[in-house]
């Protein structure tokens, strides 16, 4: 079956497209734009980091996590990560592991005891300016 328009139903269809058009032009020329300089700044930005970005994170392979009080008591000292070789280096999960431990509250407040436990007045810790 053929689907044939009127004259006028042509006509509408073409107003409508039209002042869907119009509509989207004016929604478009409304959206904020970036100046030239802006667009040159972000462009140099972008380029600094792509050159600069290192997505081995090779200057952390010697990244050392911090000592927890359950590890105090042992007596085997912190064992070194071997040397980087290469791109193999950092790539295991239990260096970003590490590093979210680092962000761990406990820290803190094993070194506020450590300042309430010392009895020599040159070794003090003042952590009133911390905030949590």
């Amino acid at each position: 079956e053929e689907f044939i328009l009127t004259d006028e139903e042509v006509q509408r269809k073409r107003e409508m497209i039209l002042k869907r058009k119009e509509e989207e032009a004016l929604r478009d020329s409304l959206r904020p734009r970036l100046s030239d300089e802006q667009q040159r700044i972000i462009a140099i930005l972008l380029d600094a980091h792509h050159k600069t970005y290192d997505p081995t994170y090779a200057d952390f392979c010697q990244f050392r996590p911090p000592i927890r009080e359950a590890e105090r008591g042992q007596s085997h000292p912190w064992k070194p990560t071997p040397s980087c070789s290469g791109d193999s280096c950092c790539s295991g999960s239990d260096h970003l592991s590490s590093f979210s431990e680092l962000m761990e509250p406990s820290s803190l407040s094993s070194l506020e005891q450590d300042q309430e436990d010392s009895d020599d007045p040159s070794v003090t810790l003042d952590l009133s300016h911390l905030s949590m």
